[in-house]
């Protein structure tokens, strides 16, 4: 038997709605400061990476069906690793799994608000997307309206470009996806995003380039 976190079914119902697949949060335990990535694969199962805020290194550990973590690591390496991670010693007596559970779960936020728990900056770190220096929304590139007032334009959108915003923006994808059309990034977050319906209105009556 293991330990269900609670906050992270709640959450999970949450992202369902939006839909996304993934959701961030911090974290700290023993001094140790971490993003933490959930992630809701349902191929490869659900997971948990914490990434240290100064160094970058990671940990993954899975979430079994039910929202339940391993009360033991079976794993010799990874059990290791997690206490090397959170600079646990043997002598810690008052160190249990299940405190450590505890502590995750109030830390996990109850609630999902794609603002506060959709750090794009460290999703592209993590996930192999095209051009992970700008991971924030800037505009369109309607190849369709671009092309028929210049038919002798050449380009196409990539299949790279759509698997990054539906991994960073997926409502921008689920509007997008069965058009050719290129979504613009940038290194400034500069909240475009929110009226990104009213720009691909735009991109469909200008130039194509918004």
């Amino acid at each position: 038997m293991g330990f269900i976190l609670k906050h992270l079914r709640l959450l999970h119902q949450e992202m369902k709605l939006v839909p996304v697949t993934a959701s961030t949060f911090d974290f700290e335990y023993n001094k140790i400061s971490c993003s933490c990535i959930f992630e809701a694969n349902y191929l490869n199962g659900f997971s948990i990476t914490f990434l240290k805020k100064l160094s970058g290194e990671d940990l993954e550990l899975p979430v079994r069906k039910g929202y339940i973590m391993d009360s033991y690591i079976e794993n010799q390496e990874l059990y290791f690793k997690f206490w090397r991670y959170f600079n646990l010693k043997a002598s810690s007596g008052d160190f249990s799994m299940t405190s450590f559970y505890q502590s995750l779960n109030q830390y996990i936020p109850k609630t999902f608000n794609i603002r506060q728990n959709y750090n794009r900056a460290l999703l592209v770190k993590q996930y192999n997307v095209e051009k992970k220096d700008r991971p924030y929304f800037l505009g369109f590139k309607n190849w369709k309206v671009i092309k028929a007032k210049n038919p002798e334009t050449k380009g196409t959108r990539s299949e790279e470009n759509l698997d990054k915003t539906k991994l960073l923006y997926p409502l921008i994808y689920e509007a997008t996806k069965n058009h050719d059309i290129s979504v613009r990034y940038t290194d400034r977050n500069i909240q475009k995003d929110v009226d990104f319906k009213a720009l691909l209105d735009e991109s469909f009556n200008n130039d194509g380039i918004i």
